[in-house]
C-alpha cells in the first residue's frame, strides 16, 4: 500500500488544475479597450462580408428576374406569332373554299347553258320546232301560235 500512495499523489497532482494556484493577472482598461477594438473591427469585417454576400445574392435575384421577364416576353411573342399564323391559315382556307364554291357555280351554269344549246341545236325539240315550222307554212293557226311564242 505504501507504493500506491505516491502514485495516487502523482496522479492527483497531474490532473489538478494548477493554474488556479497561480497568481491572477490584473487586466487594465487599456487592454480591455484594445481587445474591444479588435473585436469590433473583426465583427465589422464580418458584417461587411455578409453585406457583400447579400448584395451578390440580390444581383443574382435581379438577373433571374430579368431572365423571367425575357422568357415571358418570348412566350408573348410566340403566342402573337401563333395568332398571326392562325389568321393567315384561316384567310387562306376561306379564300380557297369561296373560290371552290364560285368555280363550282360557274361551271354548273356554263354546263347547263351548253347542254341546253346542244339539246336545242341537235335534239328532239329542234326537230319538233322544225316540224311545226313546216306545218305553219300550210296551216295559219299553227303559224299564229308560233308567232305568239316567238318561235317563228
Amino acid at each position: 500500500m505504501n507504493k500506491r500512495i505516491p502514485l495516487i499523489f502523482l496522479f492527483f497532482i497531474s490532473f489538478f488544475p494548477t493554474h488556479l494556484w497561480a497568481q491572477r493577472e490584473v487586466i487594465s482598461n487599456e487592454q480591455i479597450y484594445r481587445e474591444l477594438k479588435i473585436f469590433e473591427t473583426k465583427t465589422e469585417e464580418r458584417f461587411k462580408t455578409i453585406d457583400e454576400r447579400f448584395k451578390s445574392i440580390d444581383e443574382r435575384f435581379k438577373s433571374i428576374d430579368e431572365k423571367f421577364v425575357f422568357i415571358n416576353q418570348r412566350f408573348s411573342d410566340m403566342f402573337t406569332f401563333l395568332w398571326i399564323i392562325t389568321g393567315i391559315f384561316t384567310a387562306i382556307m376561306l379564300s380557297t373554299i369561296s373560290l371552290l364554291f364560285w368555280d363550282r357555280k360557274t361551271i354548273v351554269e356554263t354546263s347547263v347553258k351548253k347542254s341546253i344549246e346542244k339539246i336545242e341545236s341537235e335534239g328532239l325539240p329542234k326537230k319538233l320546232l322544225d316540224a311545226f315550222r313546216e306545218l305553219a307554212k300550210e296551216d295559219q293557226k299553227v303559224a299564229t301560235v308560233l308567232k305568239n311564242f316567238n318561235l317563228l
